[in-house]
């Protein structure tokens, strides 16, 4: 009898467990702006340019993202874009498009249809431009890689497009650095320095002293990078001291070809720039001018990469392209190591942290992401300045 009476009631549950599900689907039926509403909370992106810093840093990042969904991928290769889907956790369902419009029609037919969309363009940098362009025309919100564009003049074809649009579109790049574990230690410790007076970056590598079947990367293609690789390399320091220590300016340098053997010498790709510039600083209420001093060898016989950022009270050392190396502070005659969570640990997909920024803004309107078109085209125009030009050219 206590068997039939616990079968009854476990049945009664049940049954009404699967009433209220019924009840409720019919709810969603009768409500579509409640459906519209849940399908909100997913961001649908489209991917134009799968290759090699889709494979770990970025692409992983978004599938894995609880808010996002990738819906589309494109990349003229076919046989390479469908062995990418097919190796990449989360992107089964994907469509495959051979043309960037075609990105561009479907995202724009989810837009419609009430989805939150965004375009990732992973391609090389002359390609930017155009496909930023035709995605922002139509309302398409835009994480492009970097550098934003090949040059200032280029970019800020695309800030004008973002803030002439009808439309609530949004423009990040990403320039990751400013929201890595590493880089916010530096941050949040620069006010126990004093009063900053100095930034100094040296970059040496002997990339341009390689052999030559590995120097036709399109990096080392003017029409295609827009420059050297102080286009790909030096826009990262750049964009990060710009996060760290505020708006460049006054900025200058020489750039030479000092290396008859360097790669790019049908466009005179330079393999040595050096600069300087200053900080727009505001300290406790005090403007003043903070200098900064550059050299870039990628023609030389070692290998060096160090920022410095000296105050009245120390200084704090660090390494740009390595996420995991030890930031050193140095104040009152003591070296101490900073603590911060590894990317190479936790963060295997070094986009995520700035992700989770774009994809805040995206459902929320939060407008966090430090780094956006405009932060982005500053950026450009150090470097046309650094290499005294005003267009890539």
């Amino acid at each position: 009898q206590k068997t039939s009476s616990l079968i009854r009631r476990t049945t009664n549950k049940a049954i009404f467990s699967y009433t209220c599900f019924i009840v409720f689907q019919f709810a969603l039926l009768a409500n579509p702006a409640r459906v519209s509403a849940m399908s909100n909370n997913v961001v649908k992106w489209g991917v134009v340019g799968c290759g090699d810093v889709c494979e770990v840093k970025s692409l992983p990042a978004i599938a894995k993202h609880p808010d996002c969904q990738v819906v589309s991928l494109c990349r003229r290769n076919q046989i390479e874009l469908k062995a990418f889907r097919d190796r990449h956790d989360g992107l089964q369902d994907a469509k495959l498009f051979s043309e960037y419009r075609d990105v561009i029609e479907y995202l724009k037919e989810l837009k419609d249809a009430g989805s939150k969309v965004c375009l990732y363009v992973a391609t090389p940098v002359s390609m930017h431009s155009p496909i930023c362009l035709s995605a922002l025309d139509a309302g398409i919100n835009c994480y492009c890689e970097k550098p934003l564009a090949r040059d200032y003049n280029e970019c800020l074809q695309l800030v004008d497009k973002v803030n002439s649009s009808d439309e609530d579109v949004r423009l990040w790049v990403a320039y990751y650095r400013r929201r890595l574990p590493k880089f916010q230690v530096v941050e949040s410790n620069l006010r126990r320095l004093g009063v900053i007076t100095s930034v100094s970056v040296k970059l040496l590598q002997k990339r341009h002293l390689m052999p030559a079947e590995g120097k036709a990367h399109w990096h080392f293609d003017k029409a295609t990078s827009g420059g050297g690789l102080i286009m790909d390399l030096g826009s990262h320091i750049f964009d990060l001291l710009d996060h760290l220590l505020g708006t460049i300016s006054n900025c200058s340098g020489v750039s030479v070809r000092a290396c008859d053997t360097s790669p790019g010498e049908k466009d005179g790709i330079e393999d040595v720039v050096v600069g300087s510039w200053s900080h727009d600083m505001d300290r406790d209420g005090r403007q003043y001018k903070l200098p900064g001093v550059c050299e870039f060898n990628f023609a030389a016989g070692v290998n060096l990469d160090e920022v410095t950022i000296t105050g009245t009270e120390g200084l704090i050392k660090f390494v740009t392209f390595s996420d995991d190396l030890p930031v050193f502070c140095s104040v009152g005659g003591e070296e101490e190591e900073l603590e911060f969570e590894s990317a190479g640990g936790v963060l295997e997909h070094v986009h995520a942290p700035l992700l989770e920024d774009v994809v805040k803004d995206l459902i929320q309107g939060t407008r966090d992401c430090p780094s956006t078109g405009e932060s982005a085209a500053r950026c450009n125009l150090v470097l046309d300045k650094l290499l005294g030009r005003d267009e890539w050219k």
